[in-house]
This record gives C-alpha cells, sequence and structure tokens, in this order.
C-alpha cells in the first residue's frame, strides 16, 4: 500500500539510529553472503572489517533504507521529517559501534528519571541531546513540525532535496547522507516486493483457481 502512496495524509516523522544492527539475530557472514552484488558495491569503498560491514549493511536494510524510502512515498501529502540518530552517551564513547537500537527513546522522552543510575552516568552534552530530542518530538506532536532549539531548522522530505536531521554532538541537516548505500539497499527493496507481490498473486489465484476448476 506503501509502495502505492497510500499513506495517512497527516504529518510523518521517521528514522533510524546509526547501530540499529544492534538488533541483528543471525550470523554476520549470512548478512554478507544473502546481500546483492550490487549492494555489496556500492560498500565497496568503506574497507571495514566483514562483520562490522554486515551490521551496517543490517544497519542499512533492516531500518535506514526503509524509513527513507517511506519518507519519500509521503513526500506529496503531510510534511515527513527524515532523521538520523547517531548520538552515543559519554560513558559509550569509543565502546559501541553507535546508537544503539532503542537508544533515542529516552532521550525523546526525557525518561532518564524512571531508569535506575541513570542520572549518575550523564554529562552535561548527554542532557543537551536529550533537551534538543524532547522539544522536537514535542513540538511535533502540537504543531506538526519539529521545530528544536539548538538545531537547525528541520526541512520537510523530498526525495531531490535528499535532507534529514542528524541527532550528533551537534544536531545538523545532511544531504544526500549515505546515497549510495541507501538506494542500493532501496533497489533491493523494489525487487523483495516485487517478488512478494507475484508470491501473494500467485497464492490468490491458487486459491480462487484450483486445479481442476473450471
Amino acid at each position: 500500500m506503501i509502495a502505492r502512496g497510500k499513506i495517512a495524509d497527516i504529518p510523518l516523522m521517521i528514522g533510524w539510529n546509526s547501530f540499529d544492527g544492534s538488533s541483528l539475530r543471525f550470523s554476520a557472514a549470512s548478512v554478507i553472503e544473502h546481500s546483492p552484488p550490487h549492494v555489496l558495491a556500492a560498500y565497496a569503498s568503506n574497507s571495514m572489517k566483514p562483520e562490522d560491514l554486515a551490521y551496517e549493511l543490517y544497519t542499512d536494510s533492516h531500518a535506514g533504507a526503509p524509513a527513507r524510502w517511506v519518507a519519500s512515498k509521503a513526500e506529496t501529502g503531510a510534511p515527513a521529517y527524515l532523521y538520523h540518530f547517531s548520538y552515543t552517551l559519554s560513558r559509550d564513547r569509543g565502546k559501541v559501534r553507535g546508537a544503539q537500537h532503542g537508544y533515542e527513546m529516552p532521550h525523546v522522552f526525557d525518561s532518564w528519571g524512571s531508569i535506575p543510575g541513570a542520572f549518575l552516568v550523564l554529562r552535561d552534552r548527554d542532557r543537551a541531546m536529550t533537551r534538543v530530542m524532547h522539544q522536537c518530538w514535542v513540538n511535533f506532536a502540537k504543531t506538526g513540525k519539529p521545530a528544536c532549539e539548538g538545531a537547525p531548522d528541520w526541512p520537510r522530505y523530498t526525495r531531490s532535496d535528499d535532507a534529514l536531521m542528524e541527532f550528533t554532538d551537534t544536531p545538523a541537516v545532511r544531504r544526500n547522507f549515505r546515497r549510495a548505500q541507501l538506494d542500493s539497499q532501496e533497489a533491493a527493496m523494489e525487487t523483495t516486493l516485487a517478488n512478494q507481490r507475484a508470491a501473494i498473486d500467485g497464492l490468490i489465484d491458487s486459491l480462487t483457481h484450483p486445479p481442476g476448476s473450471p
């Protein structure tokens, strides 16, 4: 339905984290093995170790490319706002690959007070990120536009502009962010969607016209 542009005509905020690959539950080798050649070619210049490459492939295919794709399908209606969250807590610097799956939530909801011991590890920069993101999300809920003090104006997403807000130490608007990699993942998604449509159509046909039926 989304591929056909059948998406609710309401403001949308959508994005992903730099290490959403933390949710990977199968082998890194299998991620690389099942990635199409044209996708792997888009990552060839990164010169990463196989495990790091696998996590990046999975992050982009599992979260990044789908989020960007959905935002592009919504661009003709109410505004869509795309983001990339790459901020890591001060205590985690140099210890993790990036912002893990779900790690934006305490910033968005300013819910550190409900996490035992959280305030013992937060530094001023961590609290500053929480203030920025919390205000972005609250203003979006109130007005349909994520106005954020401490961050530049967040443009609506269009494929031609290809702009997103990156939440890092200094929030900034990025254009053509990881475009080669995300474009390759979207192309792979389109092939997957086409194969799924064909499989579903075949199943429906076999159920409505079983062998031997007139």
